[in-house]
């Protein structure tokens, strides 16, 4: 994967090396164990214990499980760097209009809806990084051009993800992005942790 992707990849290293640890050394942590201690290291490693489809509420720590979806995702990570710190500093959510919609969320998770799932997210943050960096805007039009249900910035960015239901679709969009970015990959999501 990625690094500097804003998809938690240092999270899930975090929480890995805890569970390695515990295992390596016989200590038998439980979960919850785990996932105090990962709390300590970042507010969203106690998820990668979890894993699966997941609400997150507090500052990341407090998980409710929710019915796992199940798709194929394409990654693409355009070589570019995104300050979160500007991202943040930068949006006005005085002047956000289209804010995501939980209650709904939660609701096309538990009846399995993929499609209205994939149409109904919104990322308030791509309000910044869209503006400093149009080529997040260009891989979301390939992406959805190819079939994809919806189209994503992950977090502050740079990395943009798109949702199919069938792996094909998936492969063919992959191959197109492969023609100018680098870091692309097809991925299928779990219903597991670390």
């Amino acid at each position: 994967m990625p690094v500097a992707a804003g998809l938690a990849g240092g999270s899930t290293n975090a929480a890995a090396v805890i569970k390695g640890i515990s295992e390596m050394y016989s200590l038998n942590l439980s979960k919850e164990d785990m996932k105090e201690i990962g709390l300590k290291l970042g507010a969203d490693v106690p998820f990668f214990f979890e894993g699966g489809t997941c609400l997150a509420e507090g500052i990341g720590e407090k998980l409710t499980k929710l019915n796992n979806i199940s798709c194929y995702i394409v990654l693409a990570k355009p070589p570019i760097n995104v300050s979160t710190k500007y991202v943040y500093q930068n949006l006005k959510l005085d002047e956000i209009t289209h804010h995501p919609d939980t209650k709904r969320i939660i609701d096309y998770i538990k009846y399995n809806d993929i499609k209205m799932l994939a149409t109904s997210m919104v990322n308030v943050l791509e309000n910044v990084t869209v503006k400093e960096y149009s080529v997040i805007y260009e891989i979301k039009n390939i992406m959805m051009e190819f079939g994809a249900l919806g189209s994503l910035m992950s977090g502050s960015g740079p990395s943009v993800f798109g949702i199919f239901e069938e792996r094909a679709d998936a492969i063919k969009c992959h191959n197109r992005l492969r023609d100018y970015i680098k870091e692309v990959f097809v991925v299928n999501t779990v219903d597991r942790g670390v």
